[in-house]
Order: C-alpha cells, then sequence, then structure tokens
C-alpha cells in the first residue's frame, strides 16, 4: 500500500474514533441523568454509604461523615447539593451538583482536610 493510502486511511479512522468517543460520552451522561432520583440527585445506595450532605444518615461510614460535616459547616458549599461516600479506609467520592468551578475546588479542599482522608474522588459537576 502506498504512503499516501496509508495515512490517508490513518486519518480517516482518527477521524472515526473521535466520533465514537463523543458518542460514547454523550450516551454515559446519558445514562447517569436517566438514572436520577425524583429530587435530581443521583440515586442514593445504602450499600455505598452515599450521602446527601443536606441530610442526616445514620449508615454513613464515620469518615464520609466527617467530611458531610466539614462541608456543611463551609459557607461555600453549605448550600450544594454534594453526596459523599467511602469506598476504602481512606478515600471518599465526592458527586452531585454545585453552583460553580470554585465550589468544586473548595468542597475537594475541605475533603482532603478532614483526617484520615488522602483521596478524593472528585466527580462534582457545575449544574446550568
Amino acid at each position: 500500500m502506498p504512503l499516501k493510502e496509508a495515512i490517508l486511511i490513518r486519518e480517516i479512522l482518527l477521524i472515526y474514533l473521535k466520533r465514537v468517543a463523543t458518542h460514547v460520552g454523550v450516551f454515559l451522561v446519558a445514562i447517569t441523568l436517566v438514572s436520577c432520583a425524583a429530587n435530581g440527585g443521583p440515586v442514593i445506595y445504602s450499600d455505598d454509604h452515599q450521602v446527601n450532605i443536606l441530610r442526616n444518615t445514620s449508615d454513613a461510614k464515620p469518615l464520609s461523615n466527617q467530611v458531610r460535616a466539614s462541608l456543611k459547616s463551609n459557607a461555600r458549599t453549605r448550600t450544594s447539593l454534594i453526596y459523599v461516600s467511602q469506598g476504602s479506609s481512606d478515600t471518599v467520592t465526592l458527586s452531585g451538583q454545585v453552583n460553580d468551578q470554585a465550589t468544586i475546588f473548595e468542597a475537594e479542599r475541605i475533603a482532603y482536610t478532614v483526617q484520615g482522608v488522602r483521596f478524593v474522588v472528585n466527580n462534582l459537576l457545575v449544574s446550568r
């Protein structure tokens, strides 16, 4: 196969892969939105100990309770729909929707300040 044809085929494949990746991303977002609860937030699974900082739950793990308390005490994150889940003994995941990018950074910063938190998975999104 001549070099020009090989380069053309490579370029066509790259364009195709980019389009497929875009469609997969849109599909994943759609799946996430479909799985939302009636209040507009993610579905809360008790086995994953995911909790809304605006609600009290007794089944949450201690580290997620501490992160939730810290988020509730901060003026910027207090009214945001942030869910906290604890995956392992030193990892917490933040998910939900906030008003702006600054709140995303602040929530992550606050989570890292909690004693015992070594890793934060930040899945927060800015609501539009």
